[in-house]
């Protein structure tokens, strides 16, 4: 496999080693052959959005004096709460499909503009906008670039896959 870098600013980005994938299976196949298995990888891919997961696709966090915290049951004071994506997103193409995390501006890109703020008061006002909201981008082409690292949890290695740029 040729290993190309991208331009300059991704470069400093993502790394130099960042490399272009026409597939899904090529794909797989530089995962299966890295020697690094605990260094990340990035990976440009042009790819279809399959599926976007509806269970716990955001959280919410209480900012108080310039300091965020996951939401506890125990908080006090008068903290700002706000909601922040984490999207279990499937992509596909012709030769395979995979699960990815998407984060951030690129989770809201996603969703088509609607914050996670949005999301949560669709789901309890317009049941019909929420569902919309999943599907708006669904079988669409999308240009990802993606951050692969093989992690421990629970004493098993498994391969994460995060969504670092759309």
């Amino acid at each position: 496999l040729k290993k190309s870098s991208v331009n300059e600013n991704d470069q400093k980005s993502y790394g130099k080693g960042t490399r272009f994938v026409q597939t899904i299976a090529e794909m797989n196949s530089l995962i299966a052959d890295r020697d690094e298995k605990h260094e990340s990888m990035y990976v440009k891919l042009k790819a279809k959005l399959g599926y976007i997961k509806k269970d716990k696709s955001w959280y919410s966090v209480y900012s108080k004096d310039d300091c965020n915290s996951k939401v506890g049951n125990d908080l006090s004071g008068e903290p700002k709460k706000s909601n922040r994506y984490v999207l279990q997103v499937s992509i596909q193409d012709d030769t395979g499909n995979f699960w990815a995390t998407v984060f951030g501006k690129e989770a809201v890109h996603l969703m088509n503009g609607v914050s996670a703020d949005d999301l949560e008061e669709l789901q309890d006002k317009d049941p019909e906008k929420f569902e919309e909201a999943f599907k708006v981008n669904e079988n669409k082409l999308f240009n990802f670039v993606l951050r692969i690292r093989d992690e421990e949890y629970q004493e098993q290695s498994r391969t994460k896959i995060i969504v670092v740029r759309i």
